[in-house]
């Protein structure tokens, strides 16, 4: 460290410093020694202006530092014109260093939003930030993975296991997979898939049918689904049967056809069978269920196995709230159709529990939308993919207040993604089938943002083609989108392990996927109505026929409320429709039946149900003391009105078959007619 900013104590930079450095060495086998003097490999230094390396600096804003890659000796330079803090007040300099030291050792720029190697500055409260599997995994192949020669003829792997038809083979931190149809062997670190399994493992072994892997290291466990470690693990071995004085298990196998495990520990094995089955008193189901209700119905087990309950568990009841939500017979068992259903694509977002109609009902706090599409599936054409966002988007401002406009800007409030598994929200996708998305609820940030699982086969075709929150392969989840709110609010995922089309009668249609996580975008939760576009479960409707259900517009309009439009002539006038909530109705109006303004006073008066409100139009207020009674100010005149009309002194008011004239002036009606006679009736 060549100077010291004067922002900051020479303490707080030299922990600062040492902490950026210790990102990478955490990861890589590199290590990071501070000296004095000219033997320094990375010199490090606070300058301002033209600094002497051709590249000035900016002042305040803008450019924070610069590094030269490793070719061009590694040197690191911070803008000492910016304000440098320990925290989120100013710039701060573990975060900007970290980055840096990242150029340092070779990384370039990565596109990934999240990861610490993006171009732009993302500011996390420093005791919060975790490195980005990204850059993990940049910096890995750079360090950790080329220093280990596969064909080294004494090398011993640790274990063996399948996945998915891979076979992978573990030795310390590495892990390689070997796929059945490509030459290529493909290394990874083992943490770039599994972050607390850094290294060791000692067994592993796949149960297909489960689409699950177990993995061993030491005393523990792990039940992994793609790169996705399941909830309650790691669990200690000795609850899997084997005997307390069994301390590390050397490998295990899985054999499908009796369903039978093997354990193998020094010069003994154990067998135990791994059967779903049904008893007298007891019920046993397999961990696809239990896996469904943790992820969608906040099902949580307290440790102790759950493989089998009696009548009136927590289990038991979780089964019936998931029946009762889908629709189907309330059994509390596992029969045909509950299988059916928990097997059948569907978005990522939770039915119940901790997102459960969006925890405080959250909602945009404006009308004018921004949305980004970030990177498009190369199932379909970009242009295809263009108007199928546009087309799903246009499904929600038809019915509400909200507008929604395209930009290539990064603060969009609705960012759209295609990725698989681990994709930067703690949220993995699943492979093809399953979750197909997920969206967050409207916040800021990562609030709204929509991901779609890129393992899916997309499309936007007219024929039936079938259709926390991992994707699961090809079929089953398909994609997901968050709800507005928190970091990645508004975002859809879709999973890129299945094949995305345009047209055909395979694969996920876009649209259709696209307008349901986009409701989960502005802010609805799951909807219990099969029939309804909210409905958990992906089911195909022909796009050119699709027409959005009354209990997704009731929805949407319980949270933006419904539209007025302003007219020149013919002509909607721009900005246009707008909420009726603007003007100042409670949010129980949910329409306007009659209106009409008078000229002379600059009032008007809006009709719903069996009250009125007046609305100044000079001072474009609601007035004080509405709503009242309709048939208390306009005597004769009952609810329900259908249309109200001011002419001629009079004011008319339709209702049904016949229209009221009435008479402002001596305050009752003076006549009663057809409607139809305005007609010549």
């Amino acid at each position: 460290i060549q100077n010291y900013t004067p922002d900051m104590s020479p303490k707080e930079v030299d922990h600062a410093i040492e902490r950026a450095w210790k990102v990478w060495s955490d990861v890589t086998p590199l290590t990071f020694t501070r000296v004095n003097g000219d033997s320094a490999d990375i010199e490090i230094s606070f300058t301002s202006g033209s600094h002497g390396d051709c590249i000035p600096f900016d002042g305040p804003g803008q450019q924070l530092a610069h590094a030269f890659s490793p070719a061009y000796g590694g040197n690191v330079h911070f803008d000492e014109d910016e304000i440098w803090t320990k925290d989120l007040k100013g710039t701060n300099l573990f975060l900007v260093a970290a980055h840096e030291f990242g150029h340092s050792l070779g990384l370039h720029h990565s596109d990934v939003l999240g990861a610490l190697m993006f171009s732009i500055y993302q500011p996390v409260e420093p005791q919060n930030f975790k490195l980005h599997r990204d850059d993990t995994e940049g910096i890995q192949q750079l360090y950790v993975i080329l220093l280990t020669d596969l064909c080294d003829p004494h090398l011993a792997f640790d274990a063996v296991t399948t996945l998915r038809g891979e076979t992978l083979f573990f030795k310390d931190s590495l892990m390689w997979r070997k796929f059945p149809h490509r030459k290529e062997i493909e290394r990874n670190s083992i943490s770039s898939f599994w972050i607390p399994l850094s290294s060791g493992i000692d067994a592993a072994y796949e149960v297909e049918e489960d689409d699950t892997v177990y993995l061993f290291k030491g005393t523990k466990y792990w039940a992994v689904r793609a790169n996705l470690i399941e909830p309650g693990f790691p669990e200690n071995i000795d609850k899997l049967g084997l005997p307390q004085t069994v301390k590390k298990v050397d490998a295990a196998l899985y054999d499908e056809k009796p369903k039978k495990i093997y354990f193998f520990s020094g010069s003994q094995y154990w067998s135990r069978y791994m059967c779903i089955y049904k008893g007298n008193s007891h019920v046993y189901f397999s961990s696809l269920c239990q896996r469904y209700l943790k992820n969608y119905y906040n099902f949580t087990t307290d440790g102790k196995s759950t493989l089998k309950w009696k009548v009136n568990s927590p289990i038991m009841k979780k089964i019936k709230e998931m029946q009762e939500f889908i629709g189907l017979e309330v059994t509390g068992s596992l029969d045909s159709s509950t299988l059916e259903a928990i097997q059948k694509p569907r978005c990522g977002n939770p039915d119940i529990g901790e997102y459960a109609f969006f925890s405080g009902q959250p909602k945009w706090g404006k009308k004018d939308l921004t949305y980004r599409i970030l990177n498009h599936t190369p199932d379909m054409k970009e242009r295809d993919v263009q108007y199928a966002i546009e087309k799903a988007f246009k499904v929600w401002s038809r019915v509400s207040s909200l507008t929604f406009t395209p930009t290539q800007h990064d603060n969009a409030d609705i960012m759209i993604s295609f990725g698989s598994r681990d994709h930067g929200d703690f949220n993995p996708f699943d492979g093809p089938g399953g979750t197909v998305a997920h969206a967050y609820a409207p916040a800021a940030g990562i609030g709204g943002d929509a991901h779609f699982d890129e393992d899916e086969n997309w499309t936007h075709g007219l024929e039936e083609h079938g259709d926390n929150s991992p994707f699961d392969g090809r079929d089953g989840i398909l994609a997901h989108a968050f709800q507005p709110g928190n970091n990645i609010g508004g975002d859809a995922h879709f999973d890129n392990d299945e094949e995305w089309t345009k047209q055909g009668s395979r694969g996920r249609n876009l649209f259709l996927v696209a307008a349901h996580e986009f409701g989960h975008s502005l802010g609805l939760s799951h909807s219990s109505d099969p029939g309804a576009l909210m409905y958990p479960t992906y089911s195909y409707t022909a796009p050119n026929l699709f027409r959005l259900p009354q209990d997704d517009i009731d929805g949407i309009q319980a949270i933006y409320g419904n539209k007025y439009w302003v007219l020149d002539g013919y002509d909607v006038q721009s900005g246009y429709p707008r909420s009726i909530y603007e003007l100042g109705f409670p949010r129980n109006v949910k329409k306007i039946d009659a209106a009409f303004s008078d000229p002379q006073t600059g009032k008007t008066y809006f009709f719903s149900g069996f009250k009125y409100w007046r609305y100044d139009e000079i001072r474009q207020t609601m007035e004080q003391g509405y709503p009242r009674k309709i048939l208390k100010d306009f005597k004769g005149i009952s609810r329900d009105l259908d249309a109200a009309l001011q002419q001629d002194g009079y004011i008319y008011f339709f209702k049904g078959i016949q229209v009221f004239q009435f008479d402002p002036k001596s305050q009752r009606v003076v006549s009663v007619k057809q409607s139809n006679s305005w007609l010549n009736c």
